[in-house]
């Protein structure tokens, strides 16, 4: 759609349901074809992604801790000033862990302070002590740890 105007919204489905309640031709959303026949859409386009590896990244959480010990995936998360996140890659780096993704949302209280989730991956797993020295770094609260599942 050259030329479009485009417009930031919580999530796909949030697009979606935006555009069935607007009732505008002239608007559309990028979502899943399920919101499409949930909120009474017509699909004009499939498949628009950017790139073919394109995935959604889903956490399981559960209320007690469990298996750390081998797993190759953990969860962080920290709240800091954008100026401090460098740091503390390096320092997670330095670790031997490899940085998988990283996500950031203002906190909303001060400029240019985030709250961060790290995801982090060693290859030849996890260890308590690895995930311990991890979570001594500036604050960081870890949140959980897994294998990768592709589905």
């Amino acid at each position: 759609m050259p030329g479009a105007v485009t417009q930031e919204m919580p999530s796909t489905a949030a697009a979606a349901s935006y555009v069935s309640e607007a009732n505008d031709k002239t608007i559309a959303a990028i979502a899943a074809p399920g919101a499409a026949e949930l909120y009474g859409l017509t699909v004009l386009a499939e498949n628009v992604q950017i790139t073919d590896t394109n995935k959604t990244r889903f956490y399981v959480l559960a209320a007690s801790r469990l298996q750390t010990e081998g797993q190759r995936n953990a969860v962080f998360a920290v709240s800091c000033e954008a100026n401090q996140i460098d740091d503390i890659i390096a320092e997670i780096h330095n670790t031997g862990a490899e940085l998988v993704t990283l996500h950031d949302r203002p906190e909303g209280s001060q400029l240019g302070s985030y709250h961060y989730i790290i995801e982090i991956e060693k290859e030849t797993g996890l260890t308590d002590s690895l995930i311990e020295k991890i979570a001594a770094i500036q604050d960081l609260r870890f949140l959980g740890s897994f294998d990768v599942e592709e589905k």
